[in-house]
């Protein structure tokens, strides 16, 4: 039950009407809002952020302040879940009060929130700075008091990216709303709509509240791009956002954001072009005197023979959950069925659809046919998105799919990346990859980069982003292109005698067509030399040759040590994303990293503390500042699903939670129709929740179906699985020992007429081959609805 304490306020924010009456109402556990009399929620503690990016070449220092107030009667404590680039290096923050400016610290993480907790319950004010993810971070800001003003700044460096002449700037301004799988665990670290779970144990934390359809807060954003390109640039644009843009010179420019797109709900994306011919050669250095740091972009021009073209299968999957909804998905099917345009006659192909499940066009790849890609398109045609974004089992089917030795796999995947169980997914791509290459569409207003980057990096293969709104011929062209182009491979660099060390990336991946490589790395000896780039493509070897000076005299472009380390600390990351290399030891040397370069990391936070007392009580209601729902993401998409949720386990769930945030709660999900589980007790076949199996010591058994493949309607096979087949499944094994929390994933190869022709375990973590056995055979003796044609069932079944 809400509490509602009714204040009356002499002037609203946002030029509400003077005669408004306003409410504050608590929330759960310490939480206020404003509510504007019509029910708009203002939300004030957030008001405002400035961003001020200084480019210089191909790199950025970017200052954002945030400014806190408090409307309330009583201290408040702030608390704000944002995006930075998940390849920012963030490396200083500094609180201001009045004319009191405290410079943050590094610390390890928990130490940092410690001495937070404790100026927070002395009274004092304090601002914390924690990384969530690389591109997700929280701002706490403790014991502001009615009338503050304080200012929170943040300051990182990042690289622009570059391609073939062309410069592009992105911030990200909102924390899209996160598909959270697994079970719910005791406890929760923050005040997010999510709860915890096994697959997400700080989902709460990186799941801000979400203001509903018809709200607006406070909040707006201000952008300034002080551009100085070093060469003369030209088209100077946003895809995203009304822009002001004052030339002040052949290679500088003032760009600002129109005041008219100050809500922050999408990502600020600035392009520019290179006047004339594109550099191929770019470089920076910082000497502390005799050594240094120094960053190279290299971008390797010439004449490439094509390598010996493959037979290609290429395996289209299309994210279709319930964040897609509308404009997303929209021009996710028309960036597939424009893919489809550029397919090979000799070329094979499939078109799957995933959201809680999977469903395809066929039992499997069908040749590229005028009659098949037609049939391709009404299968994308009838796609509807809905329910969660369960993604680990696409990228498994995909991954998994039987390997034609003749054939290259290409897996190009349409997706918001808006999943909090990343790392799950990184490691599957890590491990089970084989020899396929996987390339994404980022599809969105505000994306997932961070995810969507690490998955084409893992894959091997390459990004393309396009807003809902942006047209799909020119992205869809250009990866056609980059398909069809040869690759530089088995590239290397030689330094002509220079001593360099500590290099990233450690190993040069293949380059695409027009891709160019960016190398950080230290010397420890000025001197100047001419390096080369080897490589080969399919005519034999190619060499680049660059001329470097490495200078010995104090000086330059200071934000080079940051850069470094920060590329050093997303190298450990990625090791410890996909579990190479110990635990313990990676952490160590990332927070070692962030401390000794002054850099945020996971393990390393800032905090800042005002030594004066101002809240005796020490005693702040927290305030959770809710965010926009991503320009073009439909609320009832995410949300309005919930109630019908494919809900409990391991991945079926849509974005499910209870929340304790400025917002009431979805209602928790039903028990999922798409997940039986099978008891003998209190009837034969009753369908229950995972976590109700275990009856009179008997475990239960749990069927999870995961891909429909060339199958019309799934109704009866869902049935069917949850039914009668986990009945006799749990009949077959009922006598043996099962391993609690294990579970295999089978893929069922049906016949025309229904009947199982091949079982196949793809994944089995039980450890038991006689229980496997028993359900083999039961699993070969099944006979479904006749689909008509040969397809596949793919589920999980879990003990």
């Amino acid at each position: 039950m809400w509490e509602r304490i009714v204040i009356l306020m002499m002037l609203l924010v946002l030029a509400l009407p003077l005669a408004a009456r306003a409410e504050q109402e608590e929330i759960g556990t310490g939480q206020l809002r404003v509510v504007s009399a019509d029910q708009k929620v203002v939300e004030v503690p957030l008001k405002h952020t400035d961003v001020q990016a200084d480019i210089a070449g191909f790199v950025s220092r970017v200052t954002v302040t945030q400014t806190f107030v408090n409307p309330f009667k009583q201290p408040i404590e702030a608390v704000y879940v944002f995006p930075l680039p998940h390849k920012a290096a963030v490396d200083d923050m500094t609180m201001t009060i009045g004319q009191r400016v405290i410079k943050g610290v590094i610390k390890k993480r928990e130490e940092a929130k410690q001495i937070y907790e404790a100026a927070k319950a002395a009274g004092k004010t304090a601002s914390l700075l924690e990384q969530e993810r690389p591109n997700i971070f929280t701002q706490s800001v403790a014991n502001i008091l009615p009338g503050d003003n304080i200012e929170i700044r943040i300051s990182y460096v990042a690289v622009l990216k570059y391609e073939k002449g062309e410069y592009e700037f992105v911030f990200p301004m909102v924390v899209g709303p996160r598909y959270i799988p697994g079970e719910k665990i005791v406890g929760k670290q923050g005040g997010g709509w999510a709860p915890d779970t096994d697959k997400v144990p700080d989902a709460s934390r990186i799941t801000p509240p979400v203001l509903k359809p018809g709200e607006r807060s406070g909040h707006d954003i201000s952008v300034t791009v002080n551009l100085d390109a070093g060469v003369p640039v030209t088209d100077v644009r946003s895809t995203s956002h009304w822009i002001t843009t004052a030339n002040q010179g052949p290679a500088k420019a003032v760009v600002k954001l129109d005041p008219r797109d100050a809500i922050p709900n999408k990502d600020f994306i600035l392009r520019y072009n290179v006047r004339g011919k594109a550099p191929a050669f770019g470089a920076l250095t910082y000497s502390e005197g005799g050594k240094g740091f120094f960053l190279l972009l290299l971008a390797p021009k010439g004449q490439y023979a094509k390598q010996e073209i493959l037979p290609r299968e290429i395996l289209f999957v299309v994210d279709s959950s319930g964040s897609q909804q509308g404009d997303p998905l929209a021009k996710s099917k028309d960036v597939v069925k424009r893919a489809l345009k550029g397919l090979r006659a000799d070329d094979t192909f499939q078109v799957f659809n995933f959201n809680d499940i999977i469903t395809s066009m066929a039992a499997g790849p069908v040749p590229a046919t005028a009659e098949n890609i037609n049939q391709a398109k009404r299968f994308i045609d009838q796609i509807e998105s809905t329910s969660g974004t369960r993604m680990l089992p696409a990228i498994q089917a995909a991954l998994n799919w039987p390997a034609d030795p003749k054939r290259l796999r290409l897996v190009v995947m349409t997706t918001d990346g808006y999943i909090g169980n990343e790392t799950e997914i990184l490691a599957e791509i890590h491990q089970n990859l084989g020899d396929a290459r996987l390339f994404l569409f980022g599809v969105g207003s505000s994306v997932n980069r961070y995810l969507i980057d690490r998955m084409a990096e893992e894959g091997r293969g390459f990004a393309s982003y396009l807003r809902q709104d942006e047209p799909a011929e020119q992205v869809v062209e250009k990866f056609h292109q980059r398909l069809d182009a040869p690759v530089l491979r088995d590239l290397a660099l030689e330094w002509g005698g220079l001593q360099t060390t500590d290099l990233y990336p450690e190993q040069i991946p293949d380059l695409y067509a027009d891709q160019p490589l960016v190398v950080l790395g230290r010397y420890t000896k000025p001197g100047a030399a001419t390096i080369r780039l080897t490589g080969k493509d399919a005519a034999g070897a190619k060499s680049f040759s660059y001329a470097v000076n490495l200078p010995n005299a104090k000086g330059g472009s200071d934000q080079l040590a940051s850069l470094w380390a920060r590329m050093r600390i997303e190298r450990l990351m990625n090791q410890l994303e996909v579990n190479a290399g110990s635990k313990d030891q990676l952490e160590k040397d990332i927070t070692d990293l962030g401390l000794n370069y002054r850099l945020m990391t996971q393990f390393t936070s800032f905090v800042a503390v005002e030594e004066q007392v101002r809240n005796v009580n020490g005693q702040p209601q927290t305030v959770q500042v809710p965010v926009e729902m991503p320009e073009g993401v439909s609320y009832d998409g995410v949300f309005g699903k919930l109630e019908e949720a494919q809900g409990y386990g391991a991945g079926s769930g849509a974005m499910t939670g209870s929340s304790n945030g400025p917002m009431a709660p979805p209602p928790p999900p039903s028990p999922s129709v798409a997940m039986r589980s099978y008891k003998p007790s209190p009837g034969p076949g009753k369908n229950i929740a995972a976590d109700e199996m275990a009856v009179g010591g008997v475990q239960g058994l749990v069927v999870d179906p995961v891909a429909f493949l060339g199958i019309a309607n799934e109704a009866p096979y869902r049935n069917a699985l949850g039914g009668e087949v986990a009945k006799r499944l749990y009949e077959a094994v009922k006598s043996l020992a099962k391993p609690a929390g294990k579970e295999m994933m089978v893929r069922l190869t049906l016949g025309a007429d229904g009947k199982v022709k091949k079982v196949e375990m793809l994944k089995d973590n039980t450890g038991n081959t006689d229980l496997a056995s028993k359900l083999r055979v039961v699993l070969e003796k099944e006979k479904f609805a006749a689909p008509g044609h040969e397809a596949m069932l793919v589920f999980y079944i879990r003990f």
